[in-house]
């Protein structure tokens, strides 16, 4: 088996403390209830997983390559784990962001209508979009359009994100998100939604450093911004490491 990247690999240190932090929050009783898994098989892994968190080390380079396809399989074991019994949560969240962002979505695109007016230049799909029909499939085609100008808009704003305070395993995802979006912009993809997503995790990213540091918290100790580091993450190397969503009956316990 290949090693992941070196990216990828930062991510999963950063990743499996924060699900079993998740698993700990939702308790045994829970992940037993809506998991369909046994319960001594669910009890096993809790104490195996507590373990494992407190010998992870602090850098990749610690790690031996034999040690890494265990590592990946306890990866995927909790991020299914947390998958199965979040995925109602998920949903409604889900829901409820795009229901949330569609005002300033809406907002955001008669803004750059009324600008595109007064230049004397009209994009008439941006017109139909924000004058069209008022469907799920509508709400998330405007959100999508007020992302990608958000996305112009932004990208120059990232690029002066600074790492201060942040872990050295946070700066190593933190970079090559940014990397991923200057290749992006520059050799633009078929399908812009990660590419969105990336941008506007980093513009968020960059704000919350700020406010962290002027209140003079330690960025690296802030939750918000572990949030978003990990979100990073999960866009860059979910598919390569195969973090993927599972049924129940499709997750393999060590």
């Amino acid at each position: 088996m290949s090693l992941p990247s070196a990216g990828a690999q930062h991510y999963v240190l950063l990743l499996i403390p924060a699900l079993l932090r998740e698993l700990e929050r939702m308790g045994v009783e829970a992940v037993i209830a809506k998991s369909g898994l046994p319960e001594n098989e669910i009890t096993r892994l809790f104490f195996q997983a507590r373990s494992l968190g407190r010998n992870l080390p602090v850098h990749p380079a610690s790690l031996g390559p034999d040690l890494w396809p265990e590592l990946l399989q306890w990866a995927r074991v909790l991020t299914s784990l947390v998958n199965l019994i979040s995925q109602d949560d998920l949903l409604h969240a889900r829901n409820q962001a795009v229901s949330q962002y569609l005002p300033q979505a809406r907002q955001h695109l008669l803004d750059e209508l009324a600008r595109q007016r007064e230049e004397g230049e009209v994009d008439f799909h941006l017109a139909g979009m924000v004058r069209g029909e008022q469907s799920a499939n509508h709400a998330d085609e405007i959100c999508m359009e007020a992302l990608r100008l958000e996305r112009e808009q932004r990208y120059d704003s990232i690029n002066q994100l600074i790492h201060s305070g942040l872990s050295e395993l946070q700066s190593s995802v933190v970079r090559e998100a940014q990397d991923y979006a200057r290749e992006g912009m520059l050799r633009p993809p078929d399908d812009f939604s990660t590419l969105d997503l990336v941008i506007r995790l980093l513009d968020l990213l960059k704000a919350e450093i700020a406010e962290a540091c002027g209140q003079g918290r330690n960025p690296g100790d802030d939750s918000t911004i572990a949030s978003v580091v990990l979100g990073l993450g999960n866009l860059l190397y979910r598919e390569e490491l195969g973090l993927m969503a599972h049924r129940a009956g499709d997750v393999n316990l060590l």
